[in-house]
């Protein structure tokens, strides 16, 4: 924020609170802006309102407590279209930069979550949580000629999101954390551009996916320096699809690192900062009973990849379906918390994210069998309470937890597991194992399938209790237990 707005904001804030019903203006009307809190309140502010301070001909500042947790400052576009409604446009504005994150990928990224019963934006929060939509709050998230909402025709507006997405959940998630922790305040302008797809070639420089992200990209820029605001692209949420049969040839890893690049190449904030990436693992379908080849590929990218830049948000086994393929709105809402606990992580902490998954030492997972035991080292992530638990409550009971140990390719009968801060023992039966033989152990690798509307068909039941959910009551945002397969030689 300019020096000279800071003054305007602190002196628009000695004067006492001003509350007065949010008096919607006709249909493409426009307002004054004085130095009045009235003035404010006629373009949109909510709450009470300490003061107002006029910025220029087209934008305005006050301070309000609209988001219902503290006095902050925001800003008012004079020129911002009065939807049918009669609200407007507003930038919570603590600093001259509006920060931006953006969603690209195929359509589990951007699947829209309209579910009545769903516990998404609240009132006042969508202020400081921003996603594109035109004047009449259609949103603009959808991108593909099969599967199209609405493509960007310009920039008319930040908004109430209104359409709801991983991308516009791990948003508001994310500036609720950061209010509630106190580490800052400050609006996030999120966008997703997907297809779909599954495949690179549809989603690369020269489809139409592609051209809409350049689109939103341009339109930032414009339309935040109506706001008096500089973009500040931080960082990149992708969804990767699957194949459509495990016989299928794309090798996910290979993609990934392509995508970066090119998204790299974009050059968004001008030789400013490089955007941090947040991938999760697509899981199998729903009937599968091995996941697909491009799920190893993803996570061996993450591991091969943790390079300060690229970050695994975590598996995706435990949410539910509403059907084969894709989450319900419930998943999903799920699914951008976890990604909201990383950004925070990576973003305000700056602290690297790991999720909760089999630690190595170099290129060797901390993985050992002998006698009649294998043990598995895990880590702990960041804002994990605890050690490893059984959660049969989420999604159903697994064989052994989604546990196996093979030996010759067949799997040893298991008589415990036991789960402790940072490892898992696991206990099998028969003959101990010889040293020097080759042994693999597995979690969430092999599955029973047909579970339609749960759980994907391959899943475990092990995880670590996260931090307090920011939209569900009393629940938690747990870090479940990444899959891997491992070939072991016992001691």
């Amino acid at each position: 924020m300019h020096s000279t707005l800071k003054v305007a904001l602190a002196v628009a804030c000695i004067g006492l609170a001003f509350s007065a019903p949010n008096a919607p203006l006709a249909y493409g009307q426009q307002a004054k802006l004085s130095p009045d809190p009235a003035s404010a309140v006629e373009l949109g502010a909510r709450g009470n309102v300490s003061g107002a301070a006029r910025v220029s001909d087209t934008i305005g500042a006050y301070f309000s407590d609209q988001d219902g947790h503290a006095i902050l400052p925001y800003r008012v576009w004079t020129e911002a279209p009065v939807a049918k409604d009669g609200s407007r446009a507003q930038v919570l504005a603590t600093d001259a930069r509006l920060e931006v994150h953006f969603g690209y990928g195929q359509s589990w990224r951007t699947s829209p979550m309209n579910d009545a019963v769903a516990p998404f934006t609240t009132t006042g929060e969508g202020y400081a949580a921003y996603t594109f939509q035109d004047a009449f709050g259609a949103p603009l998230q959808y991108i593909g000629t099969s599967n199209q909402v609405e493509i960007i025709r310009g920039f008319t507006g930040i908004g109430p999101g209104v359409g709801q997405s991983i991308d516009s959940v791990a948003t508001e998630s994310l500036v609720r954390i950061r209010r509630d922790l106190r580490k800052r305040s400050g609006g996030v302008l999120n966008w997703s551009a997907a297809y779909p797809g599954y495949r690179w070639d549809q989603l690369r420089p020269g489809s139409e996916p592609w051209a809409a992200l350049v689109g939103y990209v341009a339109a930032t820029k414009t339309y935040s320096a109506k706001y008096g605001l500089t973009p500040w692209f931080r960082a990149v949420g992708i969804t990767q699809g699957a194949a459509e049969s495990t016989a299928d040839t794309v090798d996910a890893g290979l993609e990934l690192g392509l995508m970066l690049a090119e998204l790299d190449a974009l050059d968004v904030n001008g030789g400013g900062d490089l955007l941090q990436f947040f991938i999760d693992v697509t899981p199998a379908m729903a009937g599968n009973i091995t996941p697909y080849p491009q799920s190893w590929q993803q996570i061996a990218f993450a591991r091969t990849n943790a390079n300060g830049r690229t970050w695994l948000v975590g598996p995706r086994y435990q949410y539910p379906y509403k059907d084969d393929i894709h989450h319900s709105a419930d998943g999903y809402a799920r699914i951008g918390e976890q990604e909201a606990w990383s950004k925070h992580v990576v973003l305000d902490r700056k602290l690297p994210w790991e999720p909760l998954w089999a630690t190595y030492t170099g290129d060797d997972p901390d993985v050992t069998v002998s006698g009649n035991t294998a043990t598995i080292q895990v880590n702990s992530p960041i804002g994990a309470v605890g050690g490893v638990v059984r959660d049969t409550a989420t999604i159903g009971a697994a064989a052994n937890d989604g546990l196996v140990v093979k030996m010759g390719g067949v799997a040893r009968a298991i008589t415990a597991v036991t789960l402790n801060a940072n490892s898992i023992i696991i206990t099998f039966a028969g003959a101990a194992v010889v040293g020097g033989a080759d042994c693999e152990v597995s979690y969430a690798a092999y599955g029973a399938g047909s579970v339609a509307g749960q759980h994907s068909g391959v899943w475990g039941n092990l995880k670590k209790v996260g931090p307090a959910s920011r939209f569900y009551p009393s629940e938690t945002v747990d870090f479940w237990l990444v899959p891997f397969k491992v070939l072991v030689v016992a001691s």
